[in-house]
This record gives structure tokens, C-alpha cells and sequence, in this order.
């Protein structure tokens, strides 16, 4: 008991430090090993093995900016959305994974499912706000669908609440919410990761 407490202290502490901590939980997601969850993953959806680690990548910053944003709800579709899945399949891994990141479970939720609420447009632009501002570039089209559909649009110009990254919308298949965690204060606008 005295170590947990003692592990909380020393998370919220390093919390004080934003850049730092942001940079020990980013590097701890890109860090793990998950070698054979991602060949399994490239022999059942048959991708080359340079896209299964371009999705391994998108997927470890995904849950890193989860981690570091538990009250905000970022959208997820696409074969990110399929790796997760096989993740999710190799229990002890991911709960490892989780642990060592975030120091939670990172709940996997169907949009409009147990937690009853659909992904927004503002979601998507909060997601890209943040992972902007966590990895310096934007979201790559040709892995997050939603990021094609607003190109899409502005090349249109037939939805006007879609000409910026702030204003993306689109719809998903999952999302990711947490009700947990000490981040009552958690603005979504990229500039506070691990309030």
C-alpha cells in the first residue's frame, strides 16, 4: 500500500515538470515491446510489415496522448482501431502496457456504446490539436480516415466548419473515454498534457 501511495506521489509530482512528463509517458508508450501482437496483426489484415509498424507507432501515441488526457474523448477508426483490437486480445500485455503508461486501464468504448456518448467534430479537432502539439505534426491522412475526410472537404470548400485542423469533423468507429483519473481541469486545448 505504501509503495502505491508512494507511486502516485511521485507521478503527480513529476506532473509539476509538463514537458518532462509528458516526454517520460511518450517515451514509455513508444518504448514497449509488442513484436509479436504486431505480426500477428500484419498476417491477419495482410499489410507490409513497414505499415504494421507505421500503425504500431500511431497506435502507442494514440494511448500515450489517453494517458495523458483521461477526461477527453479522442476518436479512433481505421486499422489503428484493428491493432488496438488485437492489443486488447493479448490481455497481459496490454494491461502491462497500461500500467506502465498510464498507471489505468485505457478502456476501449464502441462510439454511442457503454459510455453513451458518439464522437463529435469537436473531438476531432481536439485530437489534433493535441497530437500536434505532443508529436509536432499533424495527424497522417493516410492512416487516420477522418483526416482524409477533412482534406476532402476543404478541397470542396462544401463545409466550412472543416477548412481548419480546428474545426475537423467525420465520423468513427471507437473511441476512447476515461471518467477516472485527477485531471478535472483538463482544458483539451493540446497545451496541457498530464495537468
Amino acid at each position: 500500500m505504501l509503495s502505491l501511495l508512494a507511486g502516485i506521489a511521485d507521478r503527480l509530482s513529476r506532473r509539476g515538470s509538463n514537458q518532462a512528463y509528458r516526454n517520460e509517458i511518450i517515451g514509455k508508450a513508444m518504448a514497449f515491446k509488442m513484436r509479436h501482437i504486431v505480426d500477428r496483426f500484419r498476417h491477419q489484415e495482410e499489410v507490409s510489415e513497414f505499415q504494421a509498424l507505421e500503425l504500431e507507432r500511431e497506435l502507442k501515441r494514440y494511448l500515450a496522448m489517453c494517458a495523458l488526457h483521461p477526461r477527453i474523448t479522442f476518436p479512433m477508426d481505421g486499422l489503428v482501431d484493428k491493432l488496438w483490437h488485437v492489443f486488447l486480445a493479448h490481455t497481459a500485455d496490454y494491461r502491462r502496457f497500461c500500467d506502465g503508461v498510464a498507471g489505468r486501464m485505457i478502456d476501449h468504448w464502441p462510439a454511442g456504446g457503454a459510455n453513451g456518448r458518439s464522437v463529435r467534430p469537436a473531438d476531432h479537432a481536439t485530437f489534433i490539436r493535441i497530437y500536434k502539439d505532443l508529436f509536432g505534426v499533424l495527424p497522417a491522412a493516410h492512416i487516420w480516415p477522418f483526416m482524409e475526410d477533412l482534406r476532402d472537404r476543404q478541397r470542396r470548400g462544401s463545409d466550412h466548419s472543416a477548412a481548419s485542423a480546428d474545426g475537423c469533423s467525420g465520423s468513427a468507429h471507437h473511441h476512447f473515454r476515461d471518467g477516472g483519473g485527477d485531471n478535472a481541469g483538463t482544458s483539451g486545448c493540446g497545451g496541457g498534457g498530464g495537468d
